[in-house]
């Protein structure tokens, strides 16, 4: 079946889903969840924010898979993808009311940051295989551009309206914010792709337990698909490990009497790089190539990352800062459109999700790893931070290197 080419109201709507679920993600993994467990845990802060964000993301990246391969093979009546997006956001919305209004505790932290996990990528999950599915290959960068802007503005929501929250002390407010931006956004897309959301041929209908089995046991094996997922990794858990430890950087390091709004202003300054970087080279990725400039940006990215722990200004550090904020568009745009290009037809539910590993894969290793660090070196010294910044700029290198077993596109 012919895909249709889409028009611009159908690409916004389509990427306005990637709005409410960054909302959420930057929300609690750079300012909610470290603000929480410093509450609860002092001492032992970074060791207890790397435990938890592994093991909940791991449980979301299984769940993400799962998604897309209950989506790819079990045929409901209302459509292919939109019936999963749908249940995943209203569980996620249900599931930020756990914090929202019980008392702080380890449980309800734990519950949470659990459920946010499990339920955003169960829709997530179902959401990721939407490019390969209905859009043409040569409006993909396009299209991921689109969604890598809504990613950013997403992005700058967290950082600037829950930085703002839960810097005057309204973390319920925050959550509850989130929960109905998510919710409206999510509706949004779903009315914008429903009727384009149908199966490409007659699927083989499974059981759950079968879906189950086949999460990791692809029918086409892609090679260079692999290869690119691999690559991916390294560069995303080169970007990671500050997402979650910033908060306590500026806290111990910039000595900054409140750190949230400090994250708030970072993530702002740049996201509206990233959000320049995002569209124009997603347009140009379509035409000059997705490989080689996603090399380039980890290169710039992980030449920036080695001067960060060593500067005590912060204006100066959102000047160097910035610098990774072209990578991060091109990361969240262009990486995306090249996974879509090399994923089986047949099989990209599946294959998106693999793709997935990527970031909620790096996000498990460097939290726990970056986590470690800190704990071991002593979150409040320098050599921590300068510790997990040399890490980091090392994976964007070494994860450039791997993507020249992809081919050029």
């Amino acid at each position: 079946m012919a895909i249709a080419r889409r028009s611009i109201p159908f690409l916004l709507g389509m990427a306005l889903y990637n709005l409410g679920v960054n909302y959420i993600w930057i929300s609690y993994n750079s300012i909610i969840l470290p603000n929480q467990i410093q509450s609860l845990f002092p001492v032992q802060k970074a060791l207890v924010v790397g435990i938890v964000v592994s093991l909940s993301t791991t449980a979301g990246v299984v769940v993400n898979i799962f998604s897309g391969v209950l989506s790819d093979n079990i045929r409901l009546r209302w459509g292919r993808r939109w019936p999963y997006i749908l249940l995943g956001v209203i569980l996620t919305c249900l599931g930020l009311l756990v914090p929202a209004l019980l008392p702080l505790a380890a449980l309800t932290v734990v519950l949470g940051y659990l459920m946010m996990e499990v339920f955003t990528n169960l829709s997530a999950g179902s959401y990721q295989p939407l490019l390969p599915d209905i859009i043409q290959e040569d409006q993909r960068g396009q299209t991921s551009g689109f969604q890598g802007l809504m990613t950013l503005i997403g992005s700058a929501m967290g950082f600037g309206l829950t930085g703002y929250l839960v810097g005057i002390g309204q973390v319920g407010s925050a959550l509850i914010s989130m929960s109905v931006a998510f919710l409206l956004t999510a509706l949004f897309t779903i009315r914008t792709i429903r009727h384009s959301d149908m199966f490409p041929h007659e699927p083989v209908s499974i059981s759950i337990w079968s879906a189950a089995r086949e999460i990791f046991r692809p029918k086409t094996v892609v090679i260079s698909f692999f290869w690119l997922v691999l690559g991916s990794f390294l560069i995303f858990m080169g970007s990671a490990g500050l997402t979650f430890f910033e908060y306590y950087y500026f806290e111990t390091i910039l000595k900054i009497s409140n750190p949230a709004f400090a994250v708030a202003i970072t993530g702002l300054v740049i996201l509206v790089v990233a959000m320049f970087s995002s569209i124009i080279f997603g347009y140009l990725s379509d035409r000059v190539g997705r490989r080689n400039m996603i090399i380039g940006a980890a290169l710039v990215a992980g030449t920036a990352t080695l001067f960060i722990p060593f500067l005590t200004n912060f204006y100066v550090f959102l000047a160097v800062a910035s610098l990774v904020g072209g990578p991060l568009g091109i990361f969240n745009s262009v990486s995306y459109a090249l996974a879509s290009d090399l994923a089986p037809r047949e099989e990209t539910g599946k294959y998106m999700a693999y793709s997935n590993l990527a970031v909620g894969g790096a996000s498990i290793v460097a939290a726990a790893l970056d986590g470690v660090l800190l704990f071991a070196f002593g979150v409040s010294n320098l050599e921590g931070f300068v510790a997990i910044f040399t890490l980091s700029s090392l994976l964007y290198f070494v994860g450039a290197t791997v993507l020249f077993k992809v081919p050029r596109r």
